[in-house]
């Protein structure tokens, strides 16, 4: 059988292996198993369910409640919800044995995705994946299994709310903030839902902030997440941030656990810029532990000469925000995240979260009262990422025409750029980083790598 979980939990089409409603009732049926053999045979096991907006998530949520339904297990499902959101709600409920997030974040809408969490709100780790998987191809159903739901949607969504509210609202290490005294009702803010799950409550949430929202791509159908739009597509709002005049323009994907910024002139900001700003911010308020953020291998080369130069470390994992988090947690660190917007403040959240990470670079806009343009400060080196669609993922050894041009890539760029190939752990694609100091020749030598890549892993 195919190797079920990716880097960030179980991805597919929607309507084919691993996401078909067999296998799907088997990953329910074995999670109740796995709670159980946990917790000393534990007889109640609760497992709570979220998904985006995809047609094919509630086809999976049945089979999912089935599966646990079948062996015992009390489904409560929240509907429409992000995926920090039902970190957050595993996490602040005891009841709760684990969280399950129905999404494929920031894929197609076709696509889909299983994200599990455990009671303390933290991704499964890599041994706990393995030990599911085993069992999922041990198991065979041959009856009909059924399951019932508990419906928590207001309860539970509103409980999410007031905690985004709550950070709004909160301090945060200043010795004199009062919220009242630091109004949004002066900013106008264009938000970009990606037509997902933060696609109600993050306009909700702003205008109960009291800011003047002009709140896009909030009409969903099931088929147009993340279509030409969201964090994977700021400049679609651009002209719109301009023309409206607005201080500031955010984009979340699908699920809402990744944001991508651009400035009241349209300009892009990205996770690594987030971090920059954020890593000086709570470095000032001398909240930062351990003197340092967390990274991954993605993130741009600015970044660590940003915090070099403040005497910040930068710590770097391999891709992923459950990585980012688990070097977190080691280090006793607050704040990480990833180029690609995810973000993690970890006094709030135990995942990535698009909406924390907007109340948080608001909050110091309107502290500072700078524009969002003149608060990023950090100088990116020239990067170039070209994604390759790949029909299978071939081992670099098998591939010497790429090896070869990586390896005189590394001698050419020598310690003033770098070279970075890997796989998508999500979808059927190679990634190809290069960075170094002139953007002509970064990406000449990236799109060669390209086209090896293209010409090799057929």
């Amino acid at each position: 059988m195919t190797k079920l979980f990716g880097t960030d939990g179980i991805r597919g089409t929607g309507n084919s292996w691993p996401l078909d409603s067999m296998t799907v009732a088997k990953i329910g049926v074995v999670l109740v198993n796995w709670v159980r053999a946990k917790t000393d045979g534990k007889k109640e096991v609760n497992i709570l369910i979220g998904r985006d907006t995809r047609e094919s998530g509630s086809r999976i949520e049945s089979a999912l409640t089935a599966g646990i339904g079948s062996k015992g297990g009390e489904v409560h499902t929240v509907g429409i919800m992000p995926t920090p959101g039902i970190a957050y709600l595993t996490r602040t409920n005891r009841q709760i044995d684990l969280g399950i997030v129905i999404s494929a974040s920031h894929n197609p809408a076709e696509d889909n995705g299983i994200k599990i969490f455990n009671c303390n709100g933290l991704k499964l780790r890599e041994h706990e994946e393995i030990e599911i998987e085993q069992e999922v191809q041990k198991i065979e159903i041959t009856d009909k299994v059924t399951g019932r739901a508990y419906e928590l949607f207001d309860i539970l969504r509103n409980k999410y709310k007031e905690h985004l509210l709550t950070v709004g609202r909160s301090a945060d290490g200043l010795k004199h903030w009062n919220p009242k005294n630091y109004p949004l009702q002066e900013m106008k803010i264009v938000i970009d839902c990606a037509n997902g799950a933060a696609s109600k409550i993050g306009p909700e949430l702003l205008e109960e902030l009291g800011a003047n929202v002009i709140a896009l791509n909030t009409e969903t159908d099931g088929k147009n997440i993340n279509n030409s739009c969201g964090a994977l597509h700021p400049e679609a709002i651009k002209k719109i941030v301009i023309e409206k005049k607005a201080d500031i323009g955010i984009t979340l994907d699908g699920d809402a656990d990744r944001i991508i910024l651009l400035d009241e002139t349209g300009k892009v900001i990205d996770g690594d810029e987030i971090l920059a700003l954020c890593g000086a911010w709570y470095d000032g308020l001398d909240k930062l532990q351990g003197n340092a953020v967390v990274s991954t291998v993605m993130s741009n080369i600015g970044l660590k000469i940003f915090l070099n130069e403040r005497e910040i470390e930068l710590k770097q994992t391999k891709v992923g925000d459950k990585y980012v988090l688990e070097e977190m947690l080691l280090g006793d660190y607050v704040l990480g995240g990833e180029q690609s917007g995810h973000i993690i403040f970890r006094e709030h959240s135990t995942t990535g979260d698009g909406l924390i990470t907007a109340l948080q670079i608001l909050k110091i806009m309107v502290i500072t009262r700078k524009k969002i343009s003149d608060l990023i400060t950090m100088k990116k080196a020239p990067q170039i990422l070209i994604n390759i669609p790949v029909v299978a993922k071939k081992n670099m050894e098998q591939m010497p025409k790429t090896t070869k041009l990586i390896k005189e890539t590394e001698q050419t760029l020598g310690t003033k750029g770098r070279v970075l190939v890997r796989y998508s752990g999500t979808e059927n694609k190679a990634r190809v980083l290069v960075e170094g100091v002139a953007e002509k020749q970064v990406r000449e030598i990236a799109e060669k790598i390209a086209d090896a890549i293209k010409e090799e892993a057929k």
